[in-house]
Parts: structure tokens; sequence; C-alpha cells
């Protein structure tokens, strides 16, 4: 049992009494914690949210519950035999200490919680699978191994109930053992994994020595950061800085920057290709140069000529791109596990054709306001802001730089040698992502694309001409942007027949919009007018008509999960959340929901039953709910 639960338990056992005074004064660390800008432990009994990161992997959970692209995974390969017992109790440690590890999630009340379970019934679920392939042909086994390693980390996750991390022992030989651990984004981010391995190692070694172990208590846990975040989320501090991202995306293009070699997919759901790259030492000694010389970071220099590139590639003068940040800057974050990631949206002015050191300073300009305002996470933002949503579409962006400027320090103990190692998702989230590192010397790099939407000789070129941008600019950062004209005969091939698609695109835009007008907005059915009722609701509008689009009138990724909910109460069925991205109106909601006999039958049965209740007299209610 963790000290957390000895102390539930102490104080359920208190007179009533004692356990309110108790509760006031907890309240009262609480709002001192908040006015001080202090995270303290959450209030005992209270009911805890689900963070703003959490919300939105639950969202894209039931959107695509098959989905696998956020099960995050390390794998550890040691010359040696791990001991089975001594590597579970290692696990079940770990576990006990961060009580993300032992949390599922529940929408209750119209608010998604988290739910965390006791250390014994999580460590009663606890289960390592062990997969001996010593015996298997030293030819096959590497690939045999892989196959293991990829249905471990392809294997879904259910959010609502078990535990959402697995681990998998591949036994190869005498000495040689692969361990593969999967932990579900929801759960936990790329620094909670680094802390994961650390735990896990450091507890293995001393176990396997007998010794007890040396990690001190955690003194806060993710669940109490979670409910700091949704108290603070009421303060002034978070209201300005959700002006400043209403004043600099409230005009943000929402079209494409890249529109690819195929038709965009309805649903973002397609393999995810990748690319290896590395920028030069040379090169990146020389970026480092000039980022000395015009009092920008390396990451900064990186952004700048990546927008370039965009810049070329779109025609566009407003670029607009993603980066991910961890939230961790405070330092009683810096030890825990749990899901602290966030993501920045950069916005780039590129009119009036400024020279390469003009463009880093406005690039300098926009990360450092989005550094001052990053403590929004990037879910409120779209909730406060409610851009139109789409499902092959992310919300602001649908390119993402990702630029890692820290090296991972070994763990390895002497005797045995242990690599981890990062695999990347199956499913492409983004139109584009380049990641970078910094190895202190060059900096490699992988672009990850959906295979559906651009050819691989199209991704290779975006690839070398970013890396011939890079190079040019370390030298030639005094010239204006449209001096700068290094595609090649093929790349401007391929931007001809983005142009064909894009204004073929627009005009079907208009069309749709135009017929959209046209359209009668009354409910004809009492089904169009039970859904017209839940719409306005939960939009807090005055009136929805039956073509109005859910996401262009205010409707957001978490409107949208309170709306299903509500759905699913008044007509007590069960659906899934992607119906409301297929059929965003009220209207095409009404008719896809009817296609299917079974769900017809029971919405017919519950109309009919609320339509026999709202014909009888105040009398006869009141009399039916005294019987009741």
């Amino acid at each position: 049992m963790s000290t957390r639960e000895e102390l539930e338990k102490r104080r359920s056992s208190l007179p009533a009494a004692q356990q309110f005074l108790l509760e006031k004064r907890k309240q009262k660390i609480a709002l001192l914690g908040e006015s001080a800008d202090f995270i303290a432990r959450r209030p005992l009994g209270v009911s805890v949210p689900a963070s703003f990161a959490q919300q939105r992997f639950w969202f894209l959970h039931q959107l695509q519950p098959g989905n696998t692209a956020y099960n995050e995974v390390r794998t550890f390969r040691a010359p040696m035999q791990l001991d089975s017992d001594v590597l579970k109790r290692a696990l079940l440690e770990v576990m006990r200490r961060h009580e993300i590890l032992r949390t599922t999630f529940a929408f209750k009340d119209g608010k998604l919680q988290q739910l965390i379970q006791p250390y014994e019934d999580a460590a009663a679920a606890l289960e390592v699978l062990e997969i001996d392939l010593a015996q298997t042909p030293a030819a096959e086994r590497e690939q045999e191994a892989q196959r293991v390693i990829h249905e471990t980390v392809t294997r879904p996750f259910d959010l609502a109930q078990g535990l959402l991390w697995r681990n998998t022992v591949i036994r190869m030989g005498e000495a040689d053992t692969i361990l593969v651990s999967v932990i579900h984004h929801i759960l936990c981010d790329g620094w909670g994994l680094d802390i994961f391995e650390q735990e896990l190692h450091a507890l293995y070694m001393v176990f396997q020595m007998g010794q007890p172990s040396p990690l001190s208590e955690p003194e806060l846990q993710y669940a109490d950061f979670a409910y700091w975040e949704h108290q603070r989320a009421q303060g002034d501090h978070w209201k300005q800085q959700i002006n400043y991202w209403k004043q600099t995306l409230s005009d943000v293009n929402d079209q494409p920057l890249l529109y690819g070699d195929y038709p965009r997919q309805a649903i973002q759901n397609s393999p995810r290709a990748s690319l290896a790259f590395s920028v030069l030492a040379s090169v990146t000694q020389e970026l480092r140069e000039v980022s000395s010389r015009e009092g920008v970071t390396l990451f900064m220099i990186l952004l700048a000529t990546f927008q370039l590139l965009l810049f070329q590639y779109s025609g566009q003068n407003d670029i607009t791109i993603g980066t991910p940040i961890s939230r961790r800057s405070k330092s009683e974050l810096g030890s825990l596990m749990g899901c602290f990631i966030n993501m920045l949206v950069l916005r780039t002015d590129f009119s009036g054709d400024p020279t390469f050191q003009a463009l880093l300073q406005r690039v300098r300009a926009t990360a450092l306001g989005a550094y001052a305002n990053q403590d929004i996470p990037f879910e409120q933002l779209v909730a406060d802001l409610a851009p139109e949503r789409s499902k092959n579409r992310n919300p602001f962006f649908q390119v993402m730089l990702d630029f890692q400027n820290y090296q991972q320090v070994s763990l390895t103990p002497s005797e045995s040698t242990t690599t981890a190692r990062n695999i990347a998702a199956d499913v492409s989230q983004f139109d584009l992502v380049v990641r970078l590192w910094d190895s202190g010397t060059e900096l490699p790099g992988e672009i990850f694309y959906p295979s559906s939407l651009f050819d691989a000789s199209t991704v290779e070129d975006m690839r070398d001409q970013f890396l011939l941008l890079l190079a040019h600019v370390a030298k030639n950062a005094t010239q204006p942007i449209s001096a700068i004209d290094t595609l090649t005969a093929r790349e401007h091939q391929t931007l001809a027949r983005w142009a064909a698609v894009r204004t073929q695109s627009e005009l079907d835009a208009i069309d749709q919009q135009d017929l959209e007008e046209r359209d009668e907005t009354e409910p004809r059915t009492p089904l169009e007018e039970i859904l017209v009722e839940i719409w306005t609701q939960i939009l807090g509008l005055e009136w929805v008509g039956i073509h109005d689009n859910f996401f262009r009138i205010g409707g957001h990724s978490l409107l949208a999960t309170q709306l299903l909910a509500q759905i699913q109460n008044v007509l007590d069925i069960d659906i899934p959340l992607q119906l409301v991205f297929d059929a965003p109106t009220i209207a095409t909601f009404a008719e896809e929901l009817l296609k299917d006999e079974h769900i017809r039958e029971l919405v017919e049965r519950t109309i009919e039953l609320l339509l026999s209740v709202a014909e009888l007299s105040e009398d006869e209610a009141a009399a039916m709910l005294v019987e009741s």
C-alpha cells in the first residue's frame, strides 16, 4: 500500500468533525499553493480531472479506438540473463512510486477523470510476458524478435480498464535478453520514459544484490499536477496568455501548407514512412557561428530555414508550424512520470521579401513570444479559440519541427550493455514531421510522413532542399529570401501539380458552401428536433440549423466528447465519437445514425417514449414521479 493510500485509510477512520477540519485545512493549503504558483498535493478524496494533454489523447483514442500511434516504447538489450523475479519486483516498485502507471480514465458528469487503482489491485494485474527464442535458428532469431516487438508495440490499449502499459522479455540466448516496455502516451512523455528507464535500472541492480530501494519517495504525483492545472486555469495569468494566442492566431489559415502527391484521406490514418538525414558537422559549426553572431539559438536558425522551405513549397507568406515543448518548467515536476508535453504554435510572416538575417529576427520574436505564453495547454488553446476541425488535419498546423538539443546520458552498468531506443509510431498525425538531434558535432535527423500523401521522391527532394538551404544561409544570411532560389526543375514541376490541386480544392469548398447556404435549416423529424436541442445546449447557442457544421459554429474536441455523451444519454444508445466527425451537421448525423437497423429501433423506441412523456399534463407527470 502506498503512503497516500495509507493516509486515505487513516483519514476515513477519523471522526466526522476531524475529517471536516482536516478537509478545510487542505483546501487552505491548496489555495495558498495556487496563490504562490506552487504545486501542492491535491486534497484527499477529490476527483482528479484528466490533464488537458490527457484529454487530447483520450479524444484521439475515442476517434480511432484501435489506433496505436501513441503507444510509446523503450527497448533494452543486455548481454546477460535478466532475473524474472527481480525484474518484476523492480517493475512493481516503479508502479508503486508512480500513480500514473495505475491510472485509467472514465468520462463522468461531462468531464474526463483519472481513476487511480489501489496498488494491490494494479500489482495483481501486472504481467510480464516471456518469449524464449534461444532455440530458434540464429538466422531467423533477429527477425522473429522484431516480429515480437512489433506485436507488443502495435497491440492497442483500452483506456478505460486494465493497465495502460505492458512488458515483454525476449530471451535470445544464455547471455542475451531484450526487454520491451510499452506505455500509452496518455500516461507518459519522452522525459517520463527516461525516468522509467533510470528507476527501473537502479532498482533492478540493487534488488539483484539484495539491497533496498535507494530512491526517495516522490513529493508529488501527476494527479497533483492535473488538479493544480485545472485550478490555475481559472486565474488571470492564463487569461492573459489566452489573449496573446487569440491575437496571434485569430486569422490563421487552416488550409494545408503542403497539398501532397495524392488526395488527402478523409481521416489521417495512414502508414508512416521515414527518411533519415544528417546536417554535416562543418555546416552545423557554421550555423552555430551564425546563431552567436545574430543573437539567436540554433533552434531558431533551424526553424527559420525550415519555414523558408515551406514558404518555397507553399507559395504562402503566412507560415505556421508546431513544435513540442515540455511543461516541466517547475523543478518539482522534473522527477515525475506523466504526460507534460505541450505543443507551441509558431507563426512567421514572410511578406516584404526580408533578408534571411531579418527573417531570423522575426522568428526570434515569434519564438520568444510563444515561450513567454507556453503555459496554456494546446488542448485548451483549441477549446478556447475553437478553430474549424477536420479529421484529416490538425488544428492550426499540419507540419511539425522537433529539435532535441540534449544528449541522453547512458545509465548502463559496467558489467552489461543496455541500449534503449524509441520505435516510431506507425501512423503519422501530421503531414510532415522533421526531427533533429544535437549530437555535439553534426545534427542527425529524420523526416516522418504519411506514404498515402507523399511519394518518397518528393520527400527526398524536400530533404535535399532543406540541407541545401541550411548550407546556403550559413554563408549568405544577408541575402533577400527571393534570391535564395535553389529549387530543382523536378521540384518546380511538383509545385505546379500541387497548385492545380489547391485551386480545385478551393473551388469545391465554394460550391459546398453555396449548397449549404441554399438548404433549409429547420428540423424535419423528431430525431432532428432532439439533436437541435442537444447541439444548442452544448454549444451555448440560441439556435442551430440542421446543416450547420458543428466545428464551424464553435465546436471543438472537448465539446465533441460532451456532445456524444449527451446524445448517448438521451437516446440510450452507444455510438462512436468518429460519427461526430463523419457527420458534423444535425442532418447528416441523423441520417448516419439511422442507417444501423439496431440503433434505428432503439432510437425510434426512445423517441416514442419521449413524445409520450411530453404529452402528459403537469399533474400526470408529477404523479408518475411520485409512483417511481
